[in-house]
């Protein structure tokens, strides 16, 4: 013979599993139609949120990297490795030459 309380556990238990199983597709369909407008504002709000950082970096660069030339000219003799996109690149050996 089961007691009360053991007979309440497991309707609970039944009762929780088919509240599950109704909420599953719910939540599913919730979450996927939340999920474009979610992409929309995080694509249209990236430039803005992103804004800041950038300004920072030229900032940056301007102040703390104004003369590359006069930078290299201030290392010791020797070899000197450039890490730059191709145009930075062929704008420096235009300048160096």
């Amino acid at each position: 013979m089961t007691s009360p309380l053991e007979a309440d556990a497991g309707m609970r238990s039944a009762s929780a599993e088919r509240t599950t199983a109704v909420r599953l597709p719910a939540f599913i369909l919730a979450t996927l139609a939340w999920l474009v407008p979610a992409f929309a504002v995080w694509y249209f709000a990236a430039p803005i949120v992103v804004a800041p950082v950038v300004w920072l970096a030229r900032i940056v660069a301007l102040v703390g990297l104004h003369d590359t030339v006069q930078a290299i000219a201030s290392c010791p003799p020797g070899h000197v490795e450039v890490v730059a996109n191709y145009t930075a690149f062929l704008q420096l050996n235009r300048r160096i030459s």
